[in-house]
């Protein structure tokens, strides 16, 4: 009897010690999803480049986006940041061939110089930052992001502020239209830049930012336009005498990732990417107008450039000539685009 009840003892505690051994199992599935357990999660690597010099507030702003959307992922993202165009030569076009192309995944980019987009570089249509961003941030904006997608298969996630843009040159202070007529002038390879050079009597040299600096310390340009902070940060100081506040142009840049990169992300990566953009967008936005007014003092009273600024009146003399540039551009933009911004903006072709 004894014996009997041994061996029951016994093959009741075998069964007690299979039940853990299949309950353990079960849980480890549950917790770490079965053949995975002790696996990482594969880590996504990002190549991110952009043209800004250290002091700039998309510069800032991509190493706050780098720190925001490593530290949310727990790591699982990481971002590799080629800066100061490192990769393009400092020549933003390049920088947006390379994003197209899918050499590099995400990038700081120009507006595209191409159709609807030269709407962005028509001279004197934003009389200021403000009224831009406005114009820029509801339907206008966003119907102008998609068109990236459709033509340069690039992703828009948003738009970067950066500044209204000034002029210098080493002849003389720009106050009046007929200023500007008769000087070689820097401008971006972009045929609204071109057209509005040509619109006021000067003679547009498109060139590279690289060369940008011999090309006025040679004389082969007699001025060019550009953000203040980016005067400061490139020392053109050194080789132009007159700053003019113009306020000819805003400028800004589009936060964008390659189409194919980023339809290969799941719905969670897109979504952190996302919403770190916009962040970053609101981010540099904060930021912006202070680079721009340090680098005001700096040029100024550091470094003693000859400064005038345009008064209201005075800007409305330049518009004037300028709605010939927008008429010249606007089977390019397309009169639908064109008319809705306008209106939005209260402007008219007197």
């Amino acid at each position: 009897m004894k014996k009997v009840l041994a061996l029951v003892l016994a093959l009741l505690m075998l069964f007690s010690l299979a039940a853990c051994a299949g309950g353990n199992k079960n849980t480890g599935q549950s917790n770490t999803g079965g053949n995975n357990e002790g696996k990482k999660p594969e880590t996504l690597k990002i190549r991110l480049a952009h043209d800004y010099q250290p002091g700039s507030a998309n510069y800032d702003g991509m190493e706050e986006y780098k720190k925001r959307v490593e530290e949310r992922s727990n790591g699982t993202i990481i971002i590799d940041l080629y800066s100061k165009g490192e990769l393009s030569g400092s020549n933003s076009q390049t920088t947006f061939k390379l994003l197209q192309s899918g050499d590099i995944d995400m990038a700081i980019v120009p507006p595209p110089n191409t159709d609807a987009w030269q709407l962005y570089y028509l001279p004197f249509f934003f009389r200021n930052q403000d009224v831009a961003l406005d114009a820029s941030e509801g339907k206008g904006g966003q119907m102008m992001l998609s068109l990236l997608r459709g033509s340069n298969n690039v992703e828009g996630l948003c738009f970067l502020p950066i500044a209204m843009r000034a002029m210098t040159n080493s002849k003389r202070p720009i106050e009046t239209p007929a200023d500007i007529k008769g000087l070689n002038f820097r401008v971006l390879d972009v045929p609204a830049m071109v057209a509005f050079m040509k619109a006021f009597g000067a003679s547009a040299v498109p060139t590279s930012m690289a060369e940008l600096y011999m090309s006025l310390q040679n004389g082969t340009v007699d001025g060019q336009e550009n953000p203040l902070d980016t005067i400061l940060s490139r020392a053109l100081y050194e080789v132009q005498d007159y700053l003019s506040i113009t306020d000819h142009l805003w400028s800004f840049s589009v936060f964008a990732a390659n189409g194919k990169f980023w339809d290969s992300l799941t719905d969670e990566q897109r979504t952190l990417l996302k919403e770190c953009a916009t962040e970053i967008s609101r981010y540099v936005k904060e930021l912006a107008p202070k680079v721009d007014e340090a680098a005001y003092d700096k040029l100024v009273n550091e470094y003693g450039m000859k400064v005038n600024k345009l008064t209201d009146e005075q800007w409305l003399e330049f518009q004037k000539i300028a709605k010939s540039v927008w008429k010249e551009m606007e089977p390019t933009i397309g009169s639908d685009i064109l008319s809705a911004y306008m209106a939005d903006l209260g402007l008219t072709w007197d």
